[in-house]
């Protein structure tokens, strides 16, 4: 009795499951107008909007009346005001598409070989008892949509395997009930008596093997479901595991990749620092050659300022030179009283010292460059026309001479005798202290290459005529 109660009230439960039919399917439904359908002339109902009356009645446990009205607030929208639906024909039109059937029969008899109400008095329509688990269902699925129809399927199964079960218990607690009847009022054991008492035990077997029946099937789908929801465990913790060591592996990566890039930025820093070390070094290494650069051009313009001078090489006499000037006759220079003077303010100045000159020294301020005769061949064209044409003259010109002497009484080789034709936009008589490095290398001392008997020895550039080649 237990076991049947239970399986009356199974279909209440959340875990019973039945079709779940979706309105929105229908396409024919979605693509109608708000209050465009309507009914029939006598007031039938229209075929636009039948599909969704059998999605709304299939599977509803409500009676007709309430179904009916459930339908008509569903399908109102969509009627015209001029002729709407009513309750008489959609009940009508259920009737006809469905019939409402009771898959259990009833509550278990309380007291035994208690009849249950017949199904047939029963009012098919409009019974609410949930004992019975009432259920419309339509007299073809095929009216559904193909993907509602396999819903309906599978949930008419489940209740027809439920509706088997719970009739096989109703009839074994009816077999137990007879038999308990004939124990008690059958107290002799005569041979018909007997007969009929093993008729009812076996009776008793037989129900209790079709309950067993679907008690095993129920026992075994509840077993391949709880495997399979801890196969689907099992499953979603592999996944777990292997999301976590992916995750555990990422973010070993992204140490690793941020640990490579630290070391990356400390390599960058320590090679730009090493950098700007060796720039510093590099500018301070410069700065020192230009102070000693700068001290070697002091102590030089100082050495004219000092009094005597250090010991050097006898100079060697050049073919330029006819006599060289013995080291004796140089007269020396007193720098004492050069600073002396100097440092007197008003013993050696006055207001205008160049205004009184004399005629010497305006002969000397003059520019006198020696002219000097070269033989040089020019092309004549002559105006007769039957000399030859054109032909090289020989002809003297006068140019001035631009041989320059350069000698200082610091340095060991012979005077500088030759010509100097560049001038230098840096180096003037009001900055005569500034470098032009275009021409000149300041950096190369040309005395320390210098050995002795250099000069001696050279080309004659003359040739037998007595003229210079390149003239």
């Amino acid at each position: 009795v237990t076991r049947a109660t239970e399986l009356g009230n199974r279909p209440r439960l959340d875990d019973f499951e039945e079709e779940d039919l979706s309105l929105d399917c229908t396409e024919v439904l979605n693509k109608l107008d708000k209050g465009s359908v309507e009914a029939g002339e006598d007031g039938a109902f229209p075929d636009v909007l039948l599909t969704h009356l059998l999605l709304i009645v299939q599977g509803r446990p409500f009676p007709l009346s309430i179904l009916a009205k459930q339908a008509l607030d569903e399908l109102f929208v969509y009627t015209a005001d001029a002729r709407p639906l009513s309750i008489e024909s959609i009940s009508s039109k259920i009737k006809l598409l469905a019939q409402r059937k009771p898959y259990l029969s009833g509550k278990p008899p309380a007291i035994p070989l208690e009849k249950s109400t017949p199904i047939s008095k029963l009012d098919c329509f409009e019974n609410a008892e949930e004992c019975h688990m009432w259920r419309w269902e339509l007299v073809s699925i095929d009216l559904l949509p193909q993907k509602e129809s396999a819903k309906v399927k599978k949930a008419r199964t489940i209740r027809k395997k439920l509706q088997g079960h719970h009739k096989a218990t109703i009839n074994l607690i009816t077999a137990v009930d007879k038999a308990m009847a004939w124990i008690r009022n059958n107290a002799s054991k005569s041979p018909s008596t007997l007969i009929a008492g093993e008729k009812l035990v076996a009776k008793v077997s037989e129900m209790e093997e079709k309950v067993l029946k679907f008690e095993r099937e129920e026992e075994k789908a509840r077993l391949l479901k709880e495997a399979k929801l801890q196969k689907q465990k099992l499953k979603a913790n592999e996944l777990a595991d292997k999301q976590r060591e992916k995750d555990t592996e990422k973010k070993r990566r992204d140490e690793e990749k941020a640990a490579k890039k630290l070391e990356t930025a400390k390599e960058r820093e320590e090679a730009k620092r090493k950098k700007d070390e060796e720039k510093e070094l590099e500018k301070t290494k410069k700065k020192q050659e230009l102070e000693e650069l700068e001290n070697k051009r002091k102590a030089r313009m100082m050495s004219f300022f000092q009094k005597g001078s250090a010991k050097k090489k006898p100079k060697v006499a050049s073919r330029s030179v006819t006599k060289a000037v013995p080291k004796d006759d140089v007269p020396s220079f007193d720098v004492d009283a050069f600073r002396k003077l100097i440092d007197s303010k008003d013993d050696h100045i006055c207001s205008k010292p160049f205004a009184k000159l004399s005629p010497r020294s305006k002969s000397s301020r003059r520019r006198r460059t020696a002219k000097v005769r070269v033989s040089v061949f020019v092309t004549v064209l002559s105006e007769n026309a039957f000399a030859p044409q054109p032909y090289d003259e020989e002809r003297t010109i006068v140019v001035p001479n631009r041989y320059k002497f350069l000698g200082f009484h610091e340095d060991v080789r012979p005077p500088y005798r030759g010509t100097w034709s560049k001038s230098s936009t840096l180096v003037t008589g009001r900055r005569p202290f500034m470098k032009d490095t275009r021409y000149l290398d300041y950096d190369n001392d040309s005395e320390e290459e210098w050995e002795e008997g250099d000069d001696d020895e050279g080309e004659d550039l003359q040739d037998g005529d007595g003229n210079y080649d390149g003239v």
